[in-house]
């Protein structure tokens, strides 16, 4: 079936595109063409979208469709029949390319093709196709054909008990859409009317239009009689004034000479016979001149009919201009009255996004205020944050400059290591010479009596001297070290408070980091600076303690049988020293764990900014979009109400041309009612 639809389609011809498969003819474009082959009174090439301009866009197509089956019922209205273009569902062809409805839609073309003017011209091409889409095309044919065949015995029956329809001119100026359709029915029907009218007038115009060319060739052939009667007349008379005169001269030659001849008779009396001949043509004449004026008030009515049927025939090209205006006015009016109803759906849904977005901004309020609370606390944690960035940056410089440190320790520590190895070997030689010397000192005391007899070397008594310095100098020493521990222990008491408020800040990091952080910055900062002073302090102490090793090396290096240092202080240095380490150690340790800490704070907040920020971001855009659409919403009412006020418009002025028609045809009937002759013969006569 589809195949021999499409064969027909492609036998018409000057289509603007061919047709290869039924979805071609989504868009309606080929099925006006035919249409407008079929019934050009009824569908025009221009009154579609062409295919560029519709391309995939459903909606351009549906408008091409929908003015495509209004065409189609205005043609099966005006005949009686009821074609069912309701039933034809415009979406589904569209936008589903739907084969059942556009073969619907084909089947009413083909009930036009039955019902047109020259239905057996398309007829004959149907059966100049093959055999397969002949058969096809018939049954179609035929069962339209007695569909179509029902409807209009129905028709007739309720024609015969219906009245004969009146032109009526409506006063009711409604703006609803009911009174509107009914009153363009009823524009239709009396533009159906006038141009019957029109027709019966034209003919009549016509006949008036003959008899008027066979009066004025008979007021034409009269005026030359006229013409020529004159001239006659002008003869006569020359003639007449002739014989008159002659007859004169006669008389006087008569009465002069009394002789009297009946040559003379005879010619009086054929003169006289002349005359009367002549008397009876200008009577003849004066009968004809006395029915010219007659002629002339015949050829003044027709004129005068003439004129009448001259401006009748201009009302109704003014008429047929006025209807053509209104035609399109009233295709407007649909177009308006679609496009408002598009623009009111489009309404209802911006009504429920505005409801929407408003919804939205009544929690972007408390949003708002959220992130207003929020912004005072970033900027505040900002600046907590940028004191705490130099902080943290003085604490990186302070632990580089003691990580530093503690490798300079741990290098001293090991060479100190190594000197104290060397130092014990030393200092156990030594102690085997000193105890040598003094059994050998003793034994010699023993022997000679006494000590400052027997020591009488200058060597023996500087080395005795000297002896006694560096044991003053390592008693001062041993001194400082119980100094040293109290330090330390300080520095402990310090390191476990440090680490106790580090624990509490772990433990109540959201409601201390606000409030808290400066504060405790600052206070880590002095304490921080105290036991730098302190660290500086013990250096110090340090440094001292490797000088006097260092000298002590020297002395043990330059004098092997050095002054005795007992091993015990030593041990004690050492291990006070490897104290110190650990305890620089540990707050090394403490500060890396601070930084760490530190660090993770200044993550969050730097991550709670980022959300804000983006929240931020997200009201702006949000307020932005209520913006444009409360925009696009004000504009689309001003739209509405211009298009209501537009319609309004055109309605009144459709009503009063209604009118003002109903009034011209009623002064044109009562103008045929009465005389003509009187009305214009007033205007020309002076």
């Amino acid at each position: 079936m589809e195949s021999s639809l499409i064969k027909w389609i492609n036998s018409f011809e000057n289509l603007t595109k061919k047709c290869s498969k039924l979805d071609d003819l989504v868009d309606g474009i080929i099925l006006n063409d035919i249409c407008c082959q079929i019934a050009p009174s009824y569908f025009k090439s221009n009154s579609l979208r062409s295919s560029e301009d519709v391309e995939d866009n459903w909606v351009l197509k549906s408008e091409n469709i929908k003015n495509l089956l209004n065409g189609i019922d205005q043609f099966f209205k005006d005949l009686g029949i009821s074609c069912g273009v309701d039933s034809i569902q415009i979406d589904e062809i569209t936008t589903n390319n739907s084969s059942e409805e556009i073969t619907k839609l084909i089947e009413l073309i083909l009930g036009i093709l039955l019902e047109c003017e020259h239905n057996n011209e398309y007829i004959t091409n149907i059966m100049e196709l093959d055999e397969e889409s002949q058969n096809d095309l018939m049954v179609v044919l035929e069962r339209i054909k007695s569909m179509h065949q029902h409807q209009l015995v129905g028709h007739s029956r309720s024609m015969s008990f219906s009245e004969p329809p009146q032109l009526n001119s409506s006063n009711n100026s409604n703006n609803n859409n009911s009174n509107s359709n009914n009153n363009n029915r009823e524009l239709i029907q009396q533009i159906e009317q006038l141009k019957k009218e029109k027709e019966t007038i034209q003919l009549e115009f016509d006949e008036v239009k003959l008899e008027l060319n066979l009066t004025m060739e008979q007021r034409n052939k009269l005026s030359d009689e006229k013409t020529k009667i004159q001239e006659v007349c002008n003869d006569l008379q020359g003639s007449f004034e002739q014989l008159q005169k002659q007859f004169d001269e006669a008389k006087q030659q008569s009465s002069m000479n009394v002789m009297t001849d009946e040559k003379i008779k005879e010619d009086i009396n054929s003169l006289h016979v002349q005359i009367e001949a002549k008397e009876k043509q200008l009577q003849e004449q004066k009968k004809r001149l006395d029915e010219v004026p007659k002629l002339i008030n015949e050829n003044r009515s027709l004129r005068d009919e003439i004129d009448i049927l001259k401006e009748k025939s201009v009302a109704f090209d003014l008429l047929e201009k006025k209807m053509k205006i209104y035609e399109k006015k009233l295709d407007e009016v649909n177009d308006l009255k679609k496009k408002i109803k598009d623009l009111e759906e489009q309404n209802q849904n911006y009504l429920q996004q505005t409801l929407d977005l408003e919804e939205e901004l009544t929690k972007s309020t408390s949003i708002k205020s959220q992130a207003e609370t929020n912004k005072q606390a970033l900027s505040s944690l900002k600046i907590e944050n940028t004191k705490l960035e130099l902080s943290l940056k003085s604490l990186q410089e302070e632990r580089d400059k003691l990580n530093n440190q503690v490798s300079a320790f741990d290098l001293e520590r090991d060479s100190m290591q190594s000197q104290i190895t060397s130092l014990r070997s030393n200092l156990t030689s030594i102690q085997q010479e000193n105890e040598s010397k003094l059994l050998e000192m003793q034994s010699s005391m023993s022997l000679g009596g006494g000590l400052g007899d027997v020591v009488t070397d200058q060597q023996t008594n500087e080395r005795i001297v000297r002896l006694e310095r560096e044991n003053k100098r390592l008693k001062e020493s041993v001194q400082k070290i119980p100094e040293l521990e109290n330090q330390l222990e300080e520095f402990n008491g310090i390191r476990d408070d440090l680490l106790a408020k580090i624990k509490h800040l772990e433990e109540n990091p959201t409601t201390s980091a606000a409030s808290g952080n400066s504060d405790e910055v600052d206070k880590l900062k002095l304490q921080l600076q105290e036991h730098q002073q302190k660290l500086q302090e013990s250096n110090l102490a340090m440094d001292e303690l490797k000088k006097e090793l260092v000298e002590l090396d020297q002395k043990h290096k330059e004098s092997t049988q050095s002054a005795v240092v007992q091993p015990k202080t030593e041990s004690q240095e050492v291990s006070t020293l490897k104290s110190e380490n650990e305890k620089l150690q540990g707050y090394l340790r403490a500060a890396k764990d601070m930084i760490k800490k530190l660090r993770e704070k200044l993550k969050d907040n730097q991550s709670n900014e980022l959300q804000i920020s983006e929240k931020d971001e997200y009201i702006l855009k949000l307020q932005n979009q209520i913006k444009t659409k409360t925009e696009y919403s004000e504009e689309l009412y001003k739209q509405l109400k211009e298009s209501k006020e537009e319609a309004n418009r055109e309605l009144n002025l459709m009503l009063s041309a209604v009118l003002r028609v109903g009034m011209e045809m009623e002064q044109v009937k009562n103008q045929n009612s009465k005389e003509p002759r009187s009305f214009l013969n007033k205007k020309r006569d002076p």
